[in-house]
């Protein structure tokens, strides 16, 4: 048995057989992870949760052993970066924070893509804990779930989700406050006098686009703007998935938003373009905000307003969390960042509007 398997399973006072970490979550009524968080005295854990857990410990005789989890102190100096997509330029800033930050300390990041896909994403935690690892930064897979985890949790890996959270943020998470962001971009339509708008694209079950969608839904909720549902619909978050979608929308003649708050400044790319091959142009023919401000969002044509997600910095926060967790100090998260309007000219706004 591995010092990873030994630091969580316990032994049966007076009794010769194994009491493992799996029988106490059966007996508690909760997974495995959940259990390995009580051990670790994680604040995740609700309090008649964790009575839960400590009463099926004892009632089963289970002894954490400490000597073995100590083993693990030995560390690589090497951090895992897990994300979706790599050709976002999203991610690819959220990494040049990651690294910015570990560089000081001689840190190196293995960096590897799911493509979006829970599956893959189990494949990749598992090759990373070959190499060692002393923890892992996730962007999670749409769809992942807190038992996905398990291949790092059960193993007490630590770990740091980035831009999407599972179940509500939590301590070990660095994202935005995806909601106001949605408020932000819906209420500055608004004040363009936009009257009929959309939220376009981004994945369907992507908690970003939830809540950004639940923000910009609030905004409109005090006005006499109206929502156009056709055209408030998922994409992928890429500038050819959005390009296809919107090119289809456009030639089925539906009725235009005078505003959208599109999910990420690739989708509004997409949209732009496919905006240009019908003649149209924005923001003459369409008011247009983004969300990311990537470098390339100021260089489009028009330039486009965006809504900050803070990338770098994102980045920067995660990769400090990280290390403050592996040297063993308690988690001092959620860290949301709130958002930040990057007024352009995609909007409408003029040239001396711009920052």
């Amino acid at each position: 048995m591995s010092a990873q398997d030994e630091d969580t399973t316990g032994r049966a006072r007076g009794r010769g057989a194994r009491v493992t970490l799996a029988q106490v979550a059966v007996r508690a009524g909760v997974s495995r992870s959940t259990a390995s968080l009580v051990l670790r005295n994680s604040e995740l854990v609700a309090p008649r949760t964790r009575q839960a857990v400590q009463d099926a410990m004892a009632a089963l005789g289970y002894v954490y052993h400490r000597g073995a989890a100590s083993l693990r102190v030995r560390q690589s100096g090497s951090i895992a970066v897990v994300v979706t997509d790599l050709a976002n330029p999203f991610h690819a800033e959220l990494t040049d924070g990651v690294e910015a930050a570990l560089r000081p300390s001689g840190g190196i990041t293995l960096l590897a893509r799911t493509f979006g896909d829970v599956r893959r994403q189990t494949t990749v935690l598992t090759t990373m804990l070959e190499y060692q690892t002393d923890g892992v930064l996730l962007v999670p897979a749409t769809g992942t779930q807190e038992d996905d985890l398990t291949v790092l949790t059960d193993r007490g890996i630590p770990l740091v989700l980035m831009t999407r959270y599972i179940g509500k943020p939590g301590l070990n998470y660095v994202g935005v406050q995806e909601t106001e962001a949605g408020h932000a971009g819906a209420t500055h339509l608004l004040d363009h006098g936009c009257a009929a708008m959309a939220y376009f694209g981004g994945p369907e079950k992507a908690t970003a686009r939830r809540d950004r969608f639940s923000g910009f839904r609030s905004a409109l909720a005090g006005s006499t703007a109206s929502v156009l549902e056709r055209w408030s619909i998922p994409t992928p978050n890429t500038a050819l998935g959005s390009y296809e979608v919107a090119a289809r929308l456009l030639a089925a003649g539906l009725p235009l938003p005078d505003g959208v708050l599109a999910h990420s400044d690739a989708v509004a790319f997409g949209l732009m373009r496919a905006l240009r091959e019908t003649g149209r142009r924005p923001p003459q023919d369409m008011r247009i905000v983004g969300g990311a401000d990537i470098e390339a969002a100021a260089m489009w044509e028009p330039p486009l307003t965006t809504i900050s997600v803070h990338a770098a910095d994102m980045g920067r926060k995660a990769a400090d969390l990280l290390r403050r967790i592996i040297d063993g100090n308690p988690a001092d998260g959620p860290h949301l960042y709130p958002p930040a309007l990057m007024i352009r000219e995609s909007c409408g706004c003029g040239p001396q509007h711009r920052r």
